[in-house]
C-alpha cells in the first residue's frame, strides 16, 4: 500500500500532494513554477546592474534597476539639464520699444496699458462703453477679413486698433470699400464716419468726404 506524499510549494508554501507520476515536484502548480523562475531572473539581472549601474548625465548618481530606462535620477535633475540649455528661459519677450511711446519694454506691445491709453481706462462710464465696443468692432473686422485674405501682409495691425481705439463719440470707423466688396482691411482705407452717415452707406462704394482728423 502506497502512501501519499505531501510538500510544501516553493514559492507559496502551501501543502500539495506528490503524485506517483511526478515524485520529484517541488511546486503546487505550473503557474508557481513559472513565477518562481521569473523571481530569480529578475534577481540575476538585477544583480548584473548593480554591478555596473548607470549614471545621471547631469549629477553622474546612480539610477536604479526600476528607473534604468531614463536619463535622469529625479525630475529635479532633468528640469534643470533642460533648463540651462535654453537662454533666457523665464522671458517670454525679447527687448524692444513701446509702439506708443518708444520705451524700452520686455511684454508684447505696450509698456503699460493705462500709461498708452489701452485697457482700463479713467472717464464715465459711457466713454468706457464707446472705447469697448470700438475694441469689439475692431477684433470683428480684423476676423472677417482674416477669413477673405484681405489683410496685406506687411500691414501694421497695431496702428489699425489705435484707429478705432481714437474714435470719438458718435462716430464710428467704416471700410471706404467695404470687405464685401473687396477692399482692403488697412489703415488707408478705413475712415471716421458719424453713425447716420454709416448706416446709410452700408456696404455700398461711395465717394469718401473730407476725413476726420483729430486735433
Amino acid at each position: 500500500m502506497s502512501m501519499t506524499k505531501y510538500i510544501n510549494c516553493c514559492n507559496c508554501n502551501i501543502l500539495s500532494e506528490v503524485p506517483q507520476s511526478n515524485p520529484y515536484k517541488k511546486f503546487c502548480s505550473n503557474r508557481c513554477g513559472a513565477l518562481f523562475q521569473n523571481k530569480n531572473s529578475i534577481n540575476k539581472n538585477e544583480e548584473q546592474y548593480n554591478k555596473n549601474p548607470k549614471l545621471c548625465i547631469l549629477c553622474e548618481n546612480s539610477i536604479s534597476y526600476k528607473q534604468r530606462i531614463n536619463k535622469y535620477c529625479s525630475h529635479s535633475c532633468s528640469a534643470k539639464h533642460i533648463n540651462s540649455n535654453k537662454p533666457n528661459s523665464k522671458r517670454k519677450y525679447p527687448k524692444k520699444n513701446c509702439i506708443v511711446c518708444k520705451k524700452i519694454i520686455t511684454n508684447p506691445f505696450y509698456c503699460s496699458r493705462k500709461r498708452c491709453g489701452l485697457g482700463k481706462i479713467s472717464g464715465t462710464p459711457e466713454e468706457r462703453l464707446h472705447r469697448r465696443r470700438m475694441l469689439q468692432r475692431e477684433a470683428y473686422a480684423r476676423y472677417s477679413a482674416k477669413k477673405k485674405y484681405q489683410t496685406p501682409i506687411d500691414e501694421d495691425l497695431s496702428s489699425i486698433k489705435l484707429f478705432y481705439q481714437n474714435c470719438p463719440k458718435g462716430y464710428e470707423v467704416d471700410h471706404i470699400i467695404p470687405i464685401s466688396k473687396g477692399g482692403l482691411h488697412s489703415l488707408k482705407n478705413l475712415q471716421y464716419l458719424t453713425i447716420s452717415e454709416n448706416r446709410k452707406k452700408s456696404n455700398k462704394i461711395v465717394e469718401p468726404p473730407e476725413r476726420f482728423e483729430l486735433s
